[in-house]
């Protein structure tokens, strides 16, 4: 039986033990299922119980079209009294459920007196439902006592063994119910289809031109980083559905592996925007939630606020006070702002030289429209950092990343995304190691949802050496964005400074088999095949970024020579290593890079000048000093650990 199966509400009260409902003392009439609906909605009165939730309850497995539970709604509002306009118990909740509203009191047992009239005695143990149409049918017994009047040598016999059968139907009546009330009650705590993971697609633009849809996007981002603080949900970043952009939302969930996918479109027509949502369950197309705004859709942060609640809510979510209210955080009131922020993270999201350089002036727009809009600083810090290894000056970049950082995170302290970027920044450029463990490991408590967070963070503690570390914490990152071609090469980054290249080779692999096209994993598979002695294969590779992207091709040029020198092949290695120095015609070439050509060629000297060059430049490479396993020449030269020192690595 369940821990409290008495209820009071106005002049009525639930017996849950005997499965009845009185009023004043006197018993309603309720078909089982109606009961079983009610208690339900008595016992969750606290939220909105969904309508397929609530079928669940009651029906379980058995498939029943929602007239049913219509119907049971329409007999429990008659039974209580309620008016057509006045609902004072049951409140229907547009597009989603119902909801029992009157105050409920529980209470204590008591013994029920049931009156049987005369001598008519009738069981009902079932109801009858037509299961294609899923009315209920006719009420009829399945058994039924036809009382006649017995000899009067037999009656004191017939009353026994009349009363013996009724105490055991009754015991087994009680026995089944109690069980079944249970399983009801465990199927609201812990729903069939728990939602762990989410994927929130960009909005469809009805309006704008595909190449400029840059709201439909902007509100699917500032979505994923709010709901992307709730600890319970996994939530996949921008970077990884934006591919998905307009195409089937139910494949897309499958491709993402996620169990449910926010869907929606978003029209602007003049001043007035139209929003139409719709959360799906994966597994079987379920809609979970749905809503349209038209009118109100003007206010943008309303429409952010109503819609991130709202998921939450539909996804019965637990959320801590410090969740709820990073949620609902007001990242900007000003409309221009949001706008421009939005746009710069369309471009940011689409990286490349052009995109970066998009995204950078997109974000200065929104922070002149607001100076105080913190999330922008984030996002210009990381668009600086990102874009610094395809400008000339790489300091001036990284110089103003950091100061875009450090502004977000004084105008808020809790904001993970500034606290990640302060953090990149200071490993990788500052060399301040303990202050970047600090920012990233704070960054990762603010948001453990947060994919960059928790990459960056795995990526400092393998270039601290601290490998274990880094592969549980990239294994985490991992199951937030699992299948993003863009973040899947630093999940195999330990692997391959700890020299278990077979590992860091057959991750690679995989994420080449999604995306066999992407330049960064074939350059990161080619490190690996280079590094496990796979020569032929790094070599192919290599030669085949250089074919198809001529913005790299200095670096795969110097990577070549890397390559041959490894593979004893000095006289190709040098003459590749002068014709990509040549070619580069007064460009910036990677310090860094370059002296692994010339460490592999067993030019020391040429190897510490472009390191020195590295460390003068403020290289972001020069982080992998201390284990980078390529610098094996050059690890017994002095200057290297002068190096090290200097860099703060030892």
């Amino acid at each position: 039986m369940p821990a409290n199966s008495f209820y009071e509400f106005g002049k009525f009260r639930i017996d849950g033990r005997k499965r009845l409902l009185l009023r004043d003392g006197e018993v309603l009439p309720l078909t089982p299922k109606a009961f079983d609906t009610l208690l339900v909605l008595v016992e969750q009165r606290a939220r909105v119980l969904e309508k397929d939730e609530l079928m669940t309850a009651v029906w379980g497995d058995t498939i029943v079209e929602e007239s049913g539970l219509t119907r049971n709604i329409s007999v429990l509002r008659k039974t209580l009294g309620e008016s057509k306009d006045e609902h004072q118990f049951i409140v229907t909740v547009p597009g989603r459920g119902y909801r029992f509203v009157a105050e409920v009191r529980e209470a204590a047992e008591e013994v029920t007196e049931l009156v049987v009239q005369e001598a008519k005695l009738r069981v009902v143990v079932e109801e009858e439902e037509d299961g294609e149409s899923g009315r209920l049918g006719e009420w009829e017994p399945r058994e039924r006592a036809l009382v006649e009047a017995p000899p009067p040598h037999a009656r004191q016999a017939t009353i026994v063994v009349a009363t013996a059968c009724v105490l055991l139907l009754a015991g087994a009546a009680y026995w089944w119910q109690a069980k079944r009330i249970s399983n009801l009650k465990s199927q609201i705590a812990n729903p069939p289809s728990i939602i762990h993971s989410l994927a929130v697609l960009p909005f469809k633009s009805l309006t704008a031109p595909a190449k400029e849809d840059y709201l439909g996007t902007g509100l699917a981002d500032v979505l994923i980083t709010r709901l992307s603080n709730v600890s319970a949900l996994a939530v996949r970043p921008t970077t990884s559905v934006l591919k998905f952009a307009g195409n089937d939302p139910l494949q897309a969930g499958r491709d993402l592996q996620v169990d449910a996918v926010l869907d929606g479109s978003i029209q602007q027509i003049g001043d007035r925007v139209r929003v139409t949502v719709r959360l799906v369950r994966v597994a079987d197309g379920q809609s979970l939630w749905a809503y349209q705004c038209d009118q109100q859709c003007n206010d943008v942060f309303t429409l952010q606020d109503t819609i991130s609640a709202k998921v939450t809510e539909a996804l019965a979510l637990k959320l801590s006070g410090n969740e709820r209210e990073r949620i609902a955080r007001p990242y900007s009131s000003n409309q221009a702002a949001w706008e421009a922020y939005a746009k710069g993270r369309y471009y940011r999201n689409r990286a490349g030289t052009e995109g970066y350089a998009k995204a950078l002036a997109s974000f200065q727009q929104a922070l002149q429209a607001d100076p105080k809009f913190a999330l922008a600083y984030a996002a210009l810090a990381e668009a600086y950092y990102w874009s610094s290894s395809s400008v000339t000056n790489m300091g001036e970049a990284m110089a103003k990343a950091k100061a875009a950082a450090q502004q977000a995170i004084a105008l808020d302290n809790e904001l993970a995304e500034a606290h990640t970027a302060l953090g990149v920044v200071h490993f990788m450029y500052d060399w301040q190691f303990a202050a970047a463990e600090q920012e990233l490991k704070r960054a990762v408590a603010l948001n453990p949802g947060l994919p960059d967070g928790q990459m960056w963070y795995g990526k400092y503690l393998a270039l601290m050496g601290r490998f274990d570390e880094s592969i549980a914490v990239l294994q985490r990152a991992a199951a937030l964005d699992p299948v993003s071609p863009l973040t899947a090469p630093e999940y195999t980054f330990p692997y391959f400074l700890k020299g278990d290249y077979a590992a860091a080779i057959a991750g690679n692999t995989r994420m080449l088999a999604i995306e066999p096209n992407l330049p960064q994993i074939q350059m990161n598979l080619a490190v690996c095949y280079a590094a496990k002695g796979e020569y032929a294969k790094a070599i192919a590779l290599f030669e085949r970024v250089r074919q198809n992207d001529a913005g790299l091709a200095m670096d795969m040029g110097l990577m070549l020579a890397y390559t041959y020198a490894s593979a004893g092949d000095h006289t190709t290695a040098e003459r590749t290593l002068k014709q990509t120095i040549a070619t580069a015609k007064g460009g910036y070439i990677y310090p860094y890079d370059a002296a692994l050509a010339y460490g592999a060629l067993g030019d020391l000297d040429q190897a510490f000048a472009w390191l020195e060059k590295g460390y003068q430049e403020r290289v972001d490479q020069m982080a992998w000093l201390k284990v980078d396993p390529r610098l094996k020449p050059l690890r017994r030269d002095p200057r290297f650990a002068d190096l090290l020192r200097r860099v703060g690595l030892s």
